[in-house]
């Protein structure tokens, strides 16, 4: 495992967010430093799952990943874990799909940060496309997808194939009165 995040780290360092021409040099390295990343994580994840070995395991491939958070068993689809970031007190769900790059046609291909801030929980079969932002205590229910560039406000549950705002999550009422204005 630290071979393969060594390996990762000398061909690409840290992959840059932007389009990216697939036949060029570095869309060579992008390509091959994914598969290296997901073929570890798939030969690993399953013994991981769970425990905080897992996000040392993405943070060693770039990864942000704050305290106490969990990523769940099957959960292999961020190819480029440079650009994630996840908060405190993350709960990423069974088979979430958190996905960092996605191709533009056949010649090109976007990378962009995923975001999801503190206390944020990710149901299972959730769907997050690159250059998602997930507030504060936002809830994306089960089976929801969140569209590239979409931002997910504080506080809020979403549902849906392309991810609706469905209520105000409840724990708005225990924040400060000053903090609810915002």
């Amino acid at each position: 495992m630290a071979a393969a995040a060594l390996a990762k780290h000398l061909l690409v360092g840290r992959v840059v967010a932007g389009v990216h021409r697939r036949l060029s040099a570095y869309g060579a390295l992008l390509w091959a430093s994914q598969l290296l990343v997901e073929s570890t994580i798939v030969n690993y994840g399953n013994i991981l799952v769970g425990t905080w070995a897992l996000n040392a395991l993405y943070s060693a491939f770039g990864a942000s990943i704050g305290k106490l958070s969990v990523i769940r068993n099957k959960t292999p689809a961020i190819g480029i874990p440079d650009m994630l970031t996840l908060g405190e007190r993350i709960v990423c769900g069974d088979t979430t799909k958190i996905v960092t790059s996605m191709a533009l046609g056949s010649q090109e291909v976007l990378v962009a940060p995923v975001i999801i801030e503190n206390m944020g929980t990710i149901g299972a079969w959730a769907v997050i496309m690159p250059g998602v932002t997930v507030g504060q205590q936002a809830t994306l229910a089960p089976l929801t997808i969140a569209e590239a560039g979409s931002d997910m406000k504080p506080r809020t549950v979403y549902m849906g194939a392309q991810a609706q705002p469905v209520k105000v999550n409840l724990t708005l009422a225990l924040l400060p009165q000053e903090e609810r204005d915002s």
